[in-house]
């Protein structure tokens, strides 16, 4: 059970409850850009109306796929509905076009350590690190802590995944606007990560 990553973020493959509380209005017009998309989908995860939020983002990437930062909100609000294993697919889509978003790969190496895949959060942890800023230090100090937790012996050897408490305290991250940068680099090879 995963608390806390994303706000509400648990572990289950079961659709999200319904969406309780106030509800967003549904603009005049439709949008006619991405970061308008992204706005509305802003709007409803305010809200904490994950599905329709997601909706707007798919819309947006609709209008961009190559949108780093739409990939990263819809990776952030699939973990809170609990869609967990879609939340990795898009985490994996925004580090294809943005290998250097911090928020990112620290976001994902929680995921995944949450759902058991020790090696590919170790990983994660890792290129957090490589890429992280030095504003990043609280969440710096963080990693180190679990990477020295996960590692035994060596790269090959790690211990099983965090407990969720251990998870769900995890400093949160920084959102991508505050650090990120678009390069066009591809993202690193990981054919020693297993899942």
């Amino acid at each position: 059970h995963l608390d806390n990553i994303f706000g509400r973020a648990r572990k289950t493959d079961s659709p999200a409850p319904p969406e309780p509380g106030p509800q967003a209005s549904v603009p005049q017009s439709l949008p006619q850009d991405a970061a308008e998309w992204q706005h509305e989908a802003q709007r409803f995860a305010d809200l904490g109306q994950w599905t329709r939020a997601i909706a707007c983002l798919d819309q947006a990437l609709a209008l961009d796929l190559q949108c780093a930062a739409a990939w990263y909100d819809k990776a952030r609000y699939l973990g809170a509905a609990g869609r967990l294993e879609e939340a990795i697919g898009s985490f994996n889509q925004t580090l294809a076009l943005d290998p250097k978003m911090a928020p990112a790969w620290f976001s994902k190496a929680l995921v995944d350590e949450g759902m058991g895949l020790v090696r590919d959060a170790t990983y994660s942890y890792e290129r957090f690190i490589a890429v992280a800023s030095v504003q990043d230090k609280e969440q710096i100090a963080y990693v180190r802590r679990r990477l020295g937790e996960l590692r035994v012996g060596g790269n090959d050897s790690v211990d099983p995944p965090a407990s969720p408490e251990t998870v769900s305290s995890a400093p949160a991250p920084r959102h991508s606007s505050q650090n990120s940068s678009t390069t066009g680099e591809a993202q690193p090879e990981r054919d020693h990560i297993t899942k």
